[in-house]
């Protein structure tokens, strides 16, 4: 009768285990998910940015055709999430980029779209900041989950594997100017 009671505790547990992590690893794509979202609302503003540039600054050619070049790497299919925050990342720079070039053509800055473009796209960067942070919270809360005494035992054999942590990219790491601080 021990046996059974010790038997019927233990399975429990393993239960509750699984359970707990399948709602954890859950919780990881669904805000990936909510942050993939943003991404591509980001990706969606790419192509009216470069056509407002496109008609004031002939000199920057190269960033704006590595725009649209991105824009198109990213909607390949069996893209990993991992290749999808590589390129966003790549095209956030490259944006940067666009934005500090614009400083050079007044004309394009009193555009009103391009404006308005600037500040859409100031928001997205706020949301996707915030679904980071969502992100990365979750992913704490799994990967620790996994890691603790007696999960990491039973992680082995469920087959659930730590989720990657989003980071900010080392061009980003850098100290910025004023100029850039007050865009």
């Amino acid at each position: 009768m021990l046996f059974w009671i010790i038997f019927a505790v233990l399975l429990a547990g393993i239960i509750f285990t699984y359970n707990d992590l399948v709602r954890k690893s859950n919780q990881v794509k669904e805000t990936f998910s909510l942050m993939d979202v943003y991404l591509k609302q980001r990706w969606d503003l790419i192509p009216n940015l470069v056509e407002t540039a496109k008609q004031y600054m002939g000199h920057e050619r190269s960033v704006l055709e590595n725009l649209t070049a991105l824009r198109s790497r990213v909607n390949a299919p069996g893209l990993n999430n991992e290749a999808k925050i590589g390129l966003s990342n790549e095209m956030q720079q490259t944006v940067h980029q666009l934005f500090l070039s614009a400083e050079s053509y007044p004309v394009l800055q009193s555009n009103t779209l391009f404006s308005q473009l600037q500040q859409t796209w100031t928001g997205v960067e706020e949301n996707i900041a915030a679904a980071r942070r969502t992100y990365n919270a979750a992913v704490t809360r799994f990967n620790t989950f996994q890691q603790q005494f007696p999960v990491n035992l039973l992680n082995a054999l469920l087959g659930f594997v730590p989720a990657p942590l989003l980071e900010t990219p080392p061009q980003e790491r850098g100290n910025i100017s004023a100029q850039e601080l007050f865009q």
